[in-house]
């Protein structure tokens, strides 16, 4: 389908500030569905349809009527939280969007996970336990180390490793005890693989494969990326063609997915599918070194196609989280984050975000309050290019954390930190 302006395709959007302003970029009718709207969306969007999200049957109902006046061409949604919604009310609809039998398998991870069995595709062993003591029950015939996670979710939420009974008897606990029901897969040793792909009508275009990088366990946190992989050809085409049959498997058709694999001993491994766009900084990456907006590229796949194109700007990508290995208050010279710095070597600025500002307290990566508080994202033309205009970086950015004043630590004491 050739998108241009006044083309008169329609397309609802459930949720999601990037994908209304890449619809609105392409000229193309946007109905936004939420919870809230505030009123720069409203404008923004052409029909602001405000409902709550949980309560499909009143999304649906509000929907119909919006197509009932002005017939709509696809339902997507680039969140997680929301891509089921959008595939249900594609098919009530009978529009395009994600197949939802694809939607439920990639949310539902039991379900994604006797998919895959029933394929014969590469995967972690696993046991879908009801009570605790199954769950350490089911850990002892898999083999300790173990990942215990939620039956249902994205992402790292919920997720633990486990080295032994206590800790799988913990996580169990913790989660039954909110509701959830409870999976227990084989913990796969080996570096993980961050795998992009775009897919219309079921014809699935691998964008890139990035190693990545995450912390120590139990909390495996995101510490960065790069592209290319540093894989051999054999191992990177290997999780290619994993990533392509998994996607076939899963009934996934039309949109973008972001899936993580590990390269075990025997060859790679599927960890998990997300049937979106990648979050944080991952689409610019993509964007920078395949020519391809992944949110632009989900909305025209949705829509059957084709999917715009630019010239890379760089062949090399270096990512790196910002986190620290102790706890106390930070410092570091903002001007850097505006681009203020030293003349580096790559084709374009490197991205620097820091999410705290001077003087606000920070914590370890090991500690479970812990975590990410910025990235660092330089690209060009060979590893160890990117490698020293890094490094050049973070020399300019002199992150420096000191011990906590005895007035703050009392206070943070206090806030229970």
């Amino acid at each position: 389908m050739l998108l241009t302006k006044g083309s008169g395709v329609t397309v609802a959007c459930v949720s999601g500030r990037r994908t209304v302003e890449v619809l609105a970029g392409l000229g193309l009718r946007t109905v936004l569905i939420d919870d809230e709207i505030s009123a720069e969306l409203a404008w923004l969007a052409d029909v602001a349809v405000e409902a709550d999200l949980d309560d499909w049957d009143a999304v649906e109902r509000a929907l119909s009527e919006v197509h009932r006046r002005s017939p709509l061409s696809a339902v997507l949604s680039t969140r997680d939280s929301y891509v089921r919604l959008a595939a249900f009310l594609a098919a009530r609809l009978g529009v395009r969007g994600l197949a939802l039998p694809a939607a439920l398998n990639c949310r539902d991870k039991a379900r994604f996970r006797r998919v895959l069995q029933s394929a014969g595709l590469p995967a972690p062993r696993w046991a879908q336990p009801s009570r605790v003591e199954e769950a350490v029950s089911a850990a002892g015939r898999l083999g300790y180390p173990v990942v215990v996670k939620p039956r249902e979710g994205a992402g790292a939420a919920g997720v633990r490793y486990c080295r032994g009974a206590d800790e799988v008897s913990s996580a169990a606990g913790e989660l039954t005890a909110g509701g959830k029901q409870v999976l227990v897969e084989e913990y796969v040793e080996g570096p993980e693989l961050a795998v992009q792909a775009v897919t219309v009508d079921r014809r699935t275009e691998v964008v890139n494969v990035l190693l990545q990088h995450v912390g120590p366990p139990p909390r495996f946190a995101e510490l960065g990326y790069d592209f290319p992989s540093g894989l051999t050809a054999r191992e990177e085409q290997a999780a290619r063609d994993l990533a392509e049959a998994t996607l076939s498997a899963l009934g996934f058709d039309n949109g973008a997915s972001h899936i993580q694999l590990r390269m075990g001993p025997a060859g790679p491994v599927v960890i998990e599918v997300n049937p979106r766009p990648p979050g944080g900084r991952l689409s610019y990456l993509t964007e920078v070194v395949s020519g391809l907006d992944l949110v632009r590229a989900a909305i025209e796949a949705t829509l059957g196609g084709p999917v715009t194109r630019t010239a890379p700007v760089a062949s090399c990508a270096l990512y790196r989280c910002v986190t620290f290995s102790e706890s106390g208050v930070v410092s570091y010279r903002p001007e850097v984050e505006q681009n203020e710095l030293p003349p580096l070597e790559g084709p374009l600025p490197p991205l620097v975000e820091m999410d705290v500002s001077p003087g606000d307290l920070v914590l370890p990566l090991d500690d479970p309050e812990g975590g990410v508080y910025g990235r660092v994202l330089v690209f060009g033309n060979d590893r160890a290019q990117t490698e020293r205009d890094h490094q050049a970086i973070l020399e300019a950015l002199q992150l420096r954390v000191d011990p906590i004043p005895a007035r703050l630590a009392a206070t943070a004491a206090a806030q229970g930190r």
